[in-house]
């Protein structure tokens, strides 16, 4: 857009630092709203305003944000070296930090992408499920374990330990899916994944255009993932299911008027099947409703429920890893746009 505007408007937009030092993410996206709030008067008066409305509305997905967005990542990647670093590099500097290191510096990156400089300590929100907005409006319901950090922290040390630069390729999609699935914080997973997967598998630093651009591949991947996750875990519940379609029937949820679909269903079912084996209750059924339980048997079910999900976690970085190629097809083309 910017470069589609008439050359005096342009000329009259970049005659204000505040908007120049934005564009070159130099200033967070609360600081730029606050100026161009302090300017507005005199900007309205100019030929600009028509273009000045626009900026004062737009959300973070319009073409100026981008940019502005894009130059705030790209700053910070230049801090870290990512435009001179080799994948050995990458491979040290995984090897000598923590966890909570890592995640830091992935926390940073996402946070400069939504505009904020401040440094903002991630903490996961305390919600029994979690909706992802996918690509297309499409709804990806997750329920990860509790303090599913530690789980992460498991995880990456086990990456320190094998990682080199031959097998990359499969740690980058684990890792990706590894934050995605675990859901640490109340928002940001998604930028912060991708940041990942940015890190580990990028060659110098991507362009504009192509950061950019949003594309389904993502939200096929992780739908693929979970489908693939939950075929697996009802195959070791001991059912003789070919596909998703099949795997779709079983499910376990509060009561018989509100039958909501998400992946979380099969989990509650797999949960209260255990339960009601271990009573000696069950009779093969698809459909399991819990709000008919007593409370003695929903607390049982709580329990076997934390397990199943600790289950789930580590049955999505197995399913990465063994389809990873297929994976890093899809992540390549969304996120690198190769």
């Amino acid at each position: 857009m910017l470069d589609s505007l008439p050359s005096h408007i342009r000329n009259i937009l970049f005659s204000y630092d505040f908007i120049v030092k934005y564009l070159e993410g130099k200033m967070s996206k609360e600081k730029f709203l606050e100026m161009l709030n302090l300017f507005k008067k005199d900007l309205m008066q100019s030929e600009a305003r028509e273009y000045l409305r626009y900026l004062a509305n737009a959300d973070a997905e319009s073409e100026f944000h981008r940019k502005a967005a894009h130059s705030r990542f790209v700053r910070f990647a230049r801090k870290l070296g990512l435009d001179i670093a080799t994948p050995q590099d990458k491979v040290n500097w995984i090897k000598s930090v923590n966890s909570e290191k890592f995640l830091d510096v992935l926390s940073v990156s996402a946070g400069l992408l939504s505009g904020i400089f401040r440094f903002l300590r991630w903490k996961r929100a305390d919600k029994e499920h979690i909706e992802v907005r996918g690509i297309g409006g499409r709804i990806l319901d997750l329920d990860p374990p509790q303090n599913s950090y530690k789980e992460f922290e498991k995880f990456f040390n086990f990456m320190q330990r094998n990682i080199s630069v031959r097998n990359m390729p499969v740690w980058a999609v684990k890792l990706y899916f590894t934050i995605i699935c675990a859901h640490m914080f109340p928002d940001g997973n998604g930028r912060i994944a991708r940041n990942a997967y940015f890190f580990m598998m990028s060659n110098g630093l991507i362009d504009e255009e192509k950061s950019s651009k949003r594309v389904r591949e993502i939200g096929e991947a992780m739908h693929i993932l979970l489908q693939s996750v939950v075929l697996e875990l009802l195959r070791k519940e001991g059912f003789n299911i070919k596909n998703y379609s099949q795997a779709d029937e079983y499910r376990a949820h509060e009561d018989d008027t509100y039958f909501f679909v998400g992946y979380t269903m099969h989990l509650k079912y797999i949960a209260a099947k255990r339960v009601l084996q271990k009573r000696r209750l069950w009779k093969g059924e698809k459909s399991i409703v819990l709000g008919e339980w007593r409370k003695d048997m929903l607390k049982e079910f709580e329990q076997e429920y934390q397990k199943v999900r600790i289950g789930w976690f580590w049955m999505c970085i197995k399913i990465a890893e063994k389809y990873y190629k297929y994976f890093q097809n899809l992540l390549d083309r969304a996120i690198l746009n190769k």
